[in-house]
């Protein structure tokens, strides 16, 4: 195996340490090595005067929840959804510069700046890409917020949509807004779900919905689910979170690097 010896430094600035110790794979430094003699025992250790990255540097911040210290550093933090960069806006730093992935897509926009943040997770790993081909940054902060969860409520299914058919069936004017809650406990399906599958049977012409209420429609013929819109999209959205969320950091960061190089 690897022997590890210990390494201390009386002169590097803290913030330069704690950055180094957030993803150490690419910190290169220079020190000289030195004997360490405490209480009968010596060892060797490297006294480091300068650290360096080769590369770019990746800080894993992801959370389920946002708080004002996520933003008080300066860079670029770019957000795939728009309502977010809303609520987050008061917190930024007079420093910082905030950008919607989307549109940065649509003008194919270079970003220039060495700092980035992504603050809310995109819905596909493509949009992602997308992004960052048009970025060249040394230092790399991913915070992935969730706006849903998807991964881990999953995807509903065959007996679930099923079940929903069936209700949907016999319904003349049933509102959603009164009675969504309701209707999930009773389908054994969460909220999220719920609001997701809707959208499928209305695609599929399974439902009408004005001003939230719903109604069944007899539609003849048969109808793969999983060829709408939404399905896919959904599809989309959880692969994403399982490979930028609940991934292993070891494992976010060589897939970002490799996008990235």
């Amino acid at each position: 195996g690897r022997n590890k010896v210990n390494a201390i430094s009386f002169s590097l600035d803290q913030s330069k340490v704690q950055e180094v110790v957030a993803d150490p794979q690419l910190a290169e430094f220079v020190g000289s090595l030195s004997i360490n003699r405490w209480r009968n025992t010596t060892s060797p250790q490297i006294i480091i005067q300068d650290l360096s990255y080769q590369g770019i540097q990746i800080i894993d911040q992801r959370t389920q929840h946002l708080v004002p210290e996520l933003f008080a550093g300066s860079g670029a933090y770019i957000f795939f959804d728009d309502k977010i960069l809303k609520q987050i806006k008061p917190y930024l730093g007079d420093a910082a510069q905030a950008f919607v992935a989307s549109e940065l897509i649509a003008d194919q926009a270079e970003l220039k700046n060495k700092e980035l943040v992504l603050v809310d997770a995109p819905e596909s790993i493509e949009e992602l890409k997308a992004l960052l081909e048009l970025t060249d940054p040394e230092r790399l902060r991913v915070i992935f917020y969730p706006k849903k969860e998807v991964y881990l409520n999953g995807m509903p299914g065959r007996q679930d949509f099923a079940a929903l058919y069936r209700f949907a069936a016999g319904q003349t004017g049933f509102d959603l807004r009164k009675g969504l809650p309701a209707l999930a406990k009773r389908l054994n399906l969460t909220r999220e779900q719920l609001i997701f599958m809707l959208p499928v049977f209305f695609e599929v012409g399974f439902v009408r919905i004005e001003r939230g209420v719903l109604s069944g429609r007899k539609v003849s013929g048969h109808f793969d689910l999983k060829k709408t819109v939404a399905y896919q999209k959904r599809q989309q959205m959880m692969a994403a979170q399982k490979k930028l969320i609940y991934s292993s950091f070891s494992a976010l960061r060589e897939f970002l690097q490799q996008e990235l190089n």
